[in-house]
């Protein structure tokens, strides 16, 4: 990918590979992006009648010393697919466990040219999904802040108007003290009329 005027320094470059071994998805990826070198592995499979997954990465950003992160989770539905629901966990290393220390670890380099944006250390997400009638489906989910206990959720639903009409609504927001991760995020609610020509 062509960064500023096509400038190698400036650029990203990858390279992924697929492959299948021992009933699992694996997937391996190098990359190069803003001075940092990546390279990770991603591992799906069926466990039972559900899907597990786990994948990590670990970044060497220029002149800085390794981090890396993982997430894991699992999902299933049941009910001929009525019923979705999926719980994951995500381990940040560049974050920290104290929220007081968000602003200042914020100017490391994970976060300034690596792409990363949670700020603490550890992570729970859990989601579900309902379709309540053939038209009509409701879902919800959140993110946990292990580290400083705060909560980004959302929560909202989708009725089919016609084969080329929807209509959507919800709201999300964030629970938690005003100096956590999620704390201070407002609530927030839509409404979405959708057209297709």
């Amino acid at each position: 990918m062509f960064g500023d005027k096509a400038e190698l320094d400036k650029s990203g470059y990858w390279l992924r590979t697929r492959l299948y071994a021992l009933n699992t998805d694996i997937s391996i990826l190098a990359a190069e992006f803003r001075k940092n070198k990546l390279l990770g592995v991603s591992l799906n499979r069926a466990i039972g009648g559900s899907v597990g997954w786990i994948e990590s990465a670990v970044t060497k950003p220029e002149e800085e010393d390794c981090y890396y992160r993982l997430s894991t989770g699992l999902e299933r539905s049941f009910w001929n697919s009525t019923l979705y629901g999926f719980v994951e966990y995500h381990f940040n290393q560049p974050g920290v466990s104290n929220y007081n220390d968000y602003l200042q670890n914020s100017t490391q380099p994970a976060y300034t040219t690596g792409g990363v944006y949670l700020m603490a250390e550890h992570y729970l997400a859990t989601g579900i999904s309902v379709t309540a009638t053939p038209l009509l489906t409701v879902n919800a989910s959140g993110l946990f802040n292990m580290n400083d206990y705060s909560i980004q959720f959302s929560a909202g639903g989708d009725y089919s108007l016609s084969d080329n009409s929807s209509v959507s609504g919800g709201i999300s927001g964030g629970l938690g003290s005003e100096q956590s991760e999620f704390g201070s995020l407002p609530a927030k609610l839509y409404l979405n009329l959708s057209l297709y020509f």
